[in-house]
């Protein structure tokens, strides 16, 4: 089963929760390291500056418990510069989520078989992100001009990542 909440069993090296992005440039660093880590390249896009309500100030603690302010003065906030990280590799994108990469791109079946027989590939290589792991032949293989195969992952571990960089590296160029 993947780390989504509602089957959080993996056993292994998780990413830490980042949110959805826009990111800050602490948490931009942390998803360039795990890029890095792998050999992919990457760049920074939808790069902006947005208001953020100002940490300590009693509308932030009321945010942060999901609580919404009604009327009175505009809440304290300081300006933040946001991006969004996305990598590539040999036709495949890579994009952070919550805890998780989405890797899109035409993984073909026999490899996306061999992923999922991987037990590190069972547990967190979850084709089209579906939190009950099935295999591939259950779920997610599309038949894309006369082959079939699988158009994305989410990915819960740093291994799991790794195990979906090597196949893609060893898939036929050209």
């Amino acid at each position: 089963m993947g780390l989504n909440p509602s089957c959080n069993s993996v056993k292994g090296r998780a990413f830490p929760v980042v949110g959805d992005g826009p990111w800050d440039d602490t948490a931009a660093r942390i998803i360039e390291a795990e890029l890095d880590a792998l050999g992919i390249p990457h760049q920074r896009t939808d790069q902006r500056t947005v208001k953020e309500l100002l940490p300590g100030s009693w509308e932030y603690e009321l945010a942060r418990a999901g609580i919404n302010v009604i009327g009175g003065p505009p809440p304290p906030t300081r300006d933040v510069e946001v991006c969004r990280v996305e990598g590539a590799l040999l036709g495949f994108t890579f994009r952070r989520a919550w805890y998780y990469w989405m890797v899109s791109g035409m993984m073909p079946l026999e490899v996306a078989r061999r992923l999922w027989d991987d037990p590190e590939g069972k547990r967190s290589v979850r084709v089209g992100g579906h939190c009950g792991c099935p295999s591939p032949d259950e779920y997610g293989a599309y038949n894309v001009d006369g082959k079939m195969v699988v158009l994305g992952y989410h990915v819960d571990t740093v291994d799991g990542l790794r195990l979906l960089v090597e196949a893609i590296r060893g898939l036929p160029q050209g």
